[in-house]
C-alpha cells in the first residue's frame, strides 16, 4: 500500500511539473504577445500622425528635413500637433522596448535619434518638460 501511495506522491509531482512548465510558457507566450501589441499601438499612433502629415504635405520638410520653422500660426500649430502625437508614439514605443532583449527596438531607436534633432520635435519637447520620460532618456534629456 505504502508504495502504491508513493507511486500515486511521484506520479502527481511529475504532473505538477509539467504544468507548471507549461504555464510558465502560456506566461511567456501572453506577455510576448502583449509586448508586440503594445509595439503595434505605437505604430497606429505614429501613422496616425503620417496620416495627417499627408494631409498637409507642404510640413513635410519640418518633420523629415528638419527645416527651420518659419510657419504662419495655423501650420506652426498643426505641425505641433502632429509632432506631439508622434513623439507620444516614439515614447511609448521605446518603453515597451526596453522589455524586448532581442533587438526589436532598433528602428524605433534610429527615428527617435533622428527626430530629436529636429527643431519641430525639439519645439514639443520644451514645451511639455513632464512628457516623453523615454524619448527624453533616449536623448540624454532630464
Amino acid at each position: 500500500m505504502q508504495v502504491l501511495s508513493f507511486a500515486a506522491l511521484v506520479v502527481s509531482l511529475f504532473l505538477v511539473a509539467v504544468q507548471t512548465r507549461r504555464l510558465g510558457k502560456q506566461v511567456e507566450i501572453a506577455n510576448k504577445f502583449s509586448t508586440y501589441e503594445s509595439f503595434s499601438s505605437a505604430a497606429e499612433r505614429y501613422d496616425a500622425g503620417l496620416a495627417l502629415l499627408y494631409q498637409s504635405p507642404h510640413l513635410r520638410p519640418y518633420f523629415f528635413e528638419g527645416k527651420a520653422l518659419d510657419l504662419d500660426a495655423d501650420d506652426l500649430n498643426r505641425a505641433l500637433v502632429i509632432a506631439d502625437m508622434m513623439a507620444g508614439a516614439l515614447s511609448n514605443a521605446l518603453t515597451v522596448g526596453e522589455q524586448f532583449p532581442d533587438g526589436t527596438r532598433q528602428g524605433w531607436h534610429r527615428l527617435a535619434t533622428a527626430m530629436g534633432r529636429n527643431p519641430l520635435f525639439q519645439m514639443v519637447l520644451d514645451e511639455q518638460p513632464y512628457s516623453f520620460t523615454k524619448l527624453r532618456e533616449h536623448l540624454g534629456e532630464r
